[in-house]
């Protein structure tokens, strides 16, 4: 967990400092994906040497963690490349593999599996941030199958948080987390129908990836 925590802190002084914010505006796009596969390829070295072995051992811990740290590098390269760059349509798929491991984590969740959430404060976030990213998703969405394939998705993952919390209470602030933003997200926007008109409502592609880290992006 110490160095995947160096590697979270690592991406978080990059992408999610005032100063980072004002940097990276002019960094051109291959030089931000220059850094995006320097941390993938960190990422996936940590996940071969220290996760792969230990998949299937009972009692892993808290598998999210990793997951979370991938979000939070999908979520900032998301605002700063657009839709005009051919990486920002590969960061998004990318973005949806990680969210469907999570999802597909809840599907499959037992109660022996429930032991491996020894920090339950740390995957109420994670689980919670999971949430919150998929939103992003959604309101960003760049065409009427992503906005019908991200609405569900966010309505099977509240399901299965929903589910979960009744014995599983890590799930429980996610779960409620989840329902406040779809509630926001209907009451502003209606039932999702066109990526047009979640777009034009939402406050903007850069500013939809920021939000479970509390941070203002600077126009």
């Amino acid at each position: 967990m110490a160095h995947l925590t160096t590697i979270l802190s690592d991406v978080l002084a990059t992408f999610y400092s005032l100063r980072a914010s004002e940097r990276l505006k002019s960094y051109p796009p291959e030089l931000l994906q220059t850094l995006s596969s320097q941390f993938e390829q960190r990422l996936k070295f940590f996940h071969d040497e220290h996760l792969a072995a230990i998949y299937d051992v009972e009692g892993f811990l808290d598998p999210t963690a990793y997951h979370t740290v991938q979000i939070t590098l999908y979520r900032a390269l998301l605002r700063y490349i657009g839709p005009e760059d051919i990486n920002y349509y590969i960061l998004r798929n990318s973005a949806t593999g990680v969210l469907r491991d999570i999802t597909s984590l809840l599907q499959k969740l037992t109660v022996r599996r429930l032991r491996a959430f020894w920090w339950g404060q740390i995957s109420n976030h994670n689980f919670a941030i999971a949430g919150g990213f998929m939103m992003s998703l959604l309101l960003t969405s760049i065409d009427d199958a992503e906005v019908h394939y991200w609405t569900s998705q966010i309505k099977l993952y509240h399901d299965l948080l929903q589910s979960q919390s009744v014995s599983f209470t890590t799930t429980k602030m996610a779960a409620c987390r989840m329902s406040l933003l779809r509630q926001n997200v209907e009451s502003t926007q209606g039932v999702a129908g066109s990526a047009s008109s979640l777009f034009a409502g939402s406050s903007g592609s850069k500013q939809a990836f920021c939000g479970d880290f509390r941070i203002d992006v600077q126009e």
